[in-house]
């Protein structure tokens, strides 16, 4: 096992007992210090699966959330065919880490028709506005 990280045993319990003493509190706010803090509410609106509008290269992008590492995010982009609310997934996926500062929108999955999706209505105006 490697040693990089001092491995911990502990026992998961339920919420209620998360702050008894019987965790080892010393080790586990030892890790926590040593460790990047995150901000906990930023993660909650960024989730695997959830569909972005993301600006890339002053370009404005449509894709789903692959990956999530700390502040950088995976995006699958869609393709935008021409300047209509036509969009195709690429037959390779144009998987890209993004910082979260270059997410400018979370959206609603758009709707799919035969071989194209479109945005819905309130989210085709705001690709349209960013």
């Amino acid at each position: 096992m490697c040693e990089c990280f001092k491995p911990t045993k502990m026992r998961m319990d339920d919420s209620s007992n998360a702050n008894s003493d019987h965790l080892q509190p010393d080790s586990i706010q030892e890790t926590y210090a040593e460790s990047p803090s995150t901000d906990v509410e930023k993660n909650e609106e960024y989730t695997v699966g959830k569909v972005v509008i993301v600006s890339y290269d002053n370009k404005l992008l449509v894709g789903q959330i692959t990956k999530l590492l700390l502040d950088n995010i995976e995006i699958n982009c869609m393709v935008q065919h021409g300047k209509r609310n036509v969009f195709k997934w690429p037959n390779k996926p144009d998987c890209i880490f993004y910082h979260r500062e270059q997410i400018a929108s979370v959206i609603s999955e758009p709707e799919r028709n035969q071989r194209a999706a479109q945005l819905t209505k309130y989210d085709w105006l705001l690709f349209n506005e960013i």
